[in-house]
């Protein structure tokens, strides 16, 4: 997905630079790290809300959308199995903890022959930090679900505290829009602007809203400039 993407902004004309830390987000471009700085007409932030808001400081805006996120966070185990155990549940969700676990590989082709992908995890209420026996735990919920999983795993990725979504929705406020409006040319998208989709889709959803506002700035600028 990461190569389709950087074949088709190359096939744009577009320019990446992988490696080089954003120092500051200001009118007109971007101050590097390093020194460099990129004038632009624009700028396009595909980042956190706090991220976002520590590259415009001068941004109100961006500080309270910063100030007012509250990140869903989960601890989580993805197991690689050579055979999915004999009688393993498929699927299972916690009633009174905030576990779930998943074989992916039953609904992709995520592993060759009769190997499985299993996905653990476990939500964190927000502001908590990952306990020390994290991986244990989710071991705890693959011995109960999956039973002999350990003899048959090849392969293990652990996650402590991994930010599943940068906000989570709000009764009482709505998401950022893509137009950052106390900074004219400055644009956001992620997971927590826009009013459409949840997680990736809201990312998605976003991006295309985005990408249309910037498209539309410009076209501005250009007839002002006429």
């Amino acid at each position: 997905m990461v190569d389709g993407l950087v074949h088709a902004a190359h096939a744009v004309g577009a320019e990446l630079y992988a490696g080089a830390r954003v120092e500051r987000v200001a009118g007109g471009g971007v101050a590097m790290a390093d020194g460099a700085w990129w004038p632009g007409d624009v700028t396009l932030l595909a980042l956190s809300p706090v991220e976002a808001s520590a590259l415009v400081p001068d941004a109100a805006s961006l500080a309270v959308e910063a100030s007012e996120a509250r990140p869903a966070r989960a601890n989580t185990l993805d197991l690689a199995l050579s055979r999915v155990p004999d009688g393993a549940n498929d699927f299972a969700i916690g009633i009174d903890s905030l576990f779930y676990i998943s074989l992916h590989s039953k609904s992709a082709k995520l592993a060759p022959g009769p190997g499985g992908v299993v996905h653990v995890a476990k939500y964190l209420p927000v502001g908590e930090a990952p306990g020390t026996d994290a991986v244990a735990e989710l071991e705890r919920v693959a011995d109960l679900v999956m039973p002999g999983w350990r003899a048959l795993e090849v392969k293990r990725q652990e996650l402590r505290g991994m930010v599943v979504a940068n906000a989570l929705p709000r009764w009482d406020r709505k998401r950022a829009g893509v137009c950052v409006k106390d900074s004219p040319g400055l644009f956001v998208a992620g997971d927590w602007v826009g009013d459409e989709g949840m997680i990736a889709d809201a990312a998605a959803a976003s991006a295309v809203e985005a990408a249309m506002a910037v498209q539309g700035w410009l076209k501005r600028g250009a007839s002002r400039a006429a």
